[in-house]
């Protein structure tokens, strides 16, 4: 009888040892991106609060997905690597690492092959830009953000015939295009016709500067994506690998903590695309409608910590909202509303779950409104799969807006002003009709070098700009734009997405003239051929009779 018990205690207990062994990782890996550390060594703190999450989870490797350094500077990788030795002491086992050669890296040089060679040196970078670490029996491609696509192809195609059945781990800095959140602004559509094909694929990058707590960072069809964003953002992943399962957990920089536990993404090994969980059919399906508390209403108020803008106040609509739709109308001299901007505006969900506030508060640019008109306000949320709740209304009389002093305007910038290729020089876009054709990667609308004659230092400008655009579908690329002053090159804002298929908007920057000299063109870039008409233009000084600090737009 003792015998038979013994047997059973001794069944049991080894069934718990295999049951607890199976349920930790293989391997842990720390993924973070876009650093963009500076010479400056406090920007190397969310690289060292990074560090620290994946030193305490005891990370098999840590990787850098690109864009290390915000431009080639020895001083900055010096920091970095500084920053990372001073977490361990002298003998102490470290993650082993892995880092993205990507365009910023470069930026200072002509020659790329020189730029990365010096990067890996100051750096002390363990690969080179292409290079393959297997590690614990699983297969780590890195390839540099300018590919060779041939060699790309080869090497995941080799990796996937010697490791038959295994997740094939491609480290890379841009995402392949329409997978993840802006990948159809800032994806590729070369790397996305390769890896359609390999659906071993876990592609892993960063690029688009994102918050991992953005349920659209992780994608799935035919093969997967995950985007670990940006420490920027002050989030990263840990990569949790199993034999029949990967885990990505999300972590704040702010306090170290997990957050979404109850959302880790899984996928399960081996890859079915037909069962896939994160392909967005899937998710859709499963995900609620996003809906405002009852009652809930918007406001819009003045802004008393800064002339020229009012807050747009929205009440936290739940669960899952990714963003907010804001359409602005206008009533005309002939008693009808008639649209004159739309706007998407994010939700609180980069922030720590404690952290997001019940009413959110959006600043809108006067610009978007003429004194005393009277304007409908619609407010509609999204969730992260497409599924839109119902609106919230304002009818609203906008007040008297703070003095400005116009400095250009045309009602007719089709006639007025040159739309030219290029980032300088170029030649007059081809037009049609009313619209000119825009199918190059950079054009500019440039305004009359007379009218930033004379401005003072840091004075407070507003640009306005009415454009009709047209793109052939939603699954083609949007342009961005920012103005830019072309030498030396600075951007007077964070670029604003454009809307595909048709539409016809008002887009209105404001921004701080930091230097005399600059004379600034409106850049549109990047997304695919399609149409632009340019509506009106308008660019303002304002009354600055405020010393707070301007409202980041």
């Amino acid at each position: 009888m003792m015998k038979k018990i013994f047997s059973l205690f001794f069944l049991f207990t080894l069934g718990s040892v295999i049951a607890a062994t199976s349920d930790k990782p293989i391997l842990r890996v720390g993924l973070l991106s876009d650093t963009h550390v500076t010479k400056n060594i406090a920007s190397c703190s969310k690289v060292k609060a990074a560090w620290q999450i994946f030193k305490k989870a005891n990370c098999d490797l840590v990787v850098n997905l690109g864009d290390i350094a915000e431009v080639y500077n020895q001083q900055a990788y010096r920091h970095y690597r500084n920053t990372v030795n001073s977490l361990f002491a002298p003998g102490e086992k470290k993650p082993r690492e892995l880092y993205v050669y990507a365009n910023h890296d470069r930026i200072g040089f002509s020659d790329i092959a020189k730029a990365f060679a010096a990067v890996k040196r100051d750096l002390e970078c363990p690969n080179a830009p292409y290079d393959t670490l297997i590690l614990k029996g699983y297969p780590f491609l890195v390839f540099p953000q300018f590919l060779d696509f041939q060699r790309y192809e080869k090497t995941i195609a080799e990796a996937i015939k010697k490791f038959p059945g295994k997740p094939i781990f491609v480290l890379d800095h841009i995402p392949p295009y329409n997978t993840v959140s802006h990948s159809k602004t800032w994806g590729n559509l070369d790397r996305r016709k390769i890896l359609d094909k390999f659906p071993q694929v876990i592609h892993l990058a960063g690029h688009v500067h994102g918050s991992t707590f953005n349920e659209r960072h992780i994608w799935q069809d035919k093969f997967t994506v995950v985007n670990a964003g940006s420490t920027l953002s002050g989030t990263v992943l840990i990569m949790e690998v199993f034999k029949s399962k990967l885990l990505f957990r999300r972590y704040s920089l702010i306090d170290g903590k997990e957050y979404c536990t109850d959302k880790v993404w899984n996928i399960p090994l081996p890859f079915d695309p037909s069962a896939a969980p994160y392909r967005l059919e899937h998710r859709k399906a499963k995900s609620s409608v996003p809906v405002f508390p009852a009652g809930a209403k918007l406001a819009v108020v003045p802004a008393e910590n800064i002339s020229g803008y009012v807050i747009l106040e929205i009440p936290a609509a739940a669960p899952e909202v990714h963003y907010y739709m804001v359409t602005i109308k206008k009533k005309n001299a002939k008693n009808k509303w008639v649209l004159v901007a739309t706007r998407k505006v994010n939700s609180a969900f980069p922030l720590r779950p404690i952290d997001r506030p019940p009413v959110l508060k959006r600043y809108f640019s006067e610009g978007y409104f003429e004194s005393h008109a009277e304007y409908h306000i619609s407010v509609q949320p999204f969730n992260f799969y497409g599924k839109k709740g119902k609106s919230l209304e304002i009818f609203w009389k906008a007040p008297q807006k703070a003095k400005s002093e116009i400095l250009f305007e045309s009602r007719t910038p089709m006639k007025d002003l040159p739309f030219m290729t290029g980032l300088a020089g170029g030649e007059p876009l081809k037009r049609e009709g009313d619209f000119y054709i825009h199918d190059v990667h950079y054009a500019r609308l440039v305004l009359p070098d007379r009218v930033w004659k004379n401005i003072p230092e840091n004075s407070r400008m507003r640009f306005t700009v009415d454009m009709h655009t047209i793109q052939k579908s939603d699954l083609y690329r949007q342009w961005t734009l920012v103005l830019r002053n072309p030498i030396p090159v600075v951007n007077a804002n964070s670029r604003i997405t454009t809307f595909s298929g048709e539409s016809v908007n008002r887009y209105v920057i404001n921004f701080r003239m930091t230097e005399t000299d600059y004379k600034y063109y409106l850049l549109i870039r990047e997304g695919e051929a399609g149409k632009i008409r340019f509506n009106y233009v308008k660019l303002e000084i304002l009354e600055d009779n405020l010393n707070n600090k301007d409202v980041k737009k």
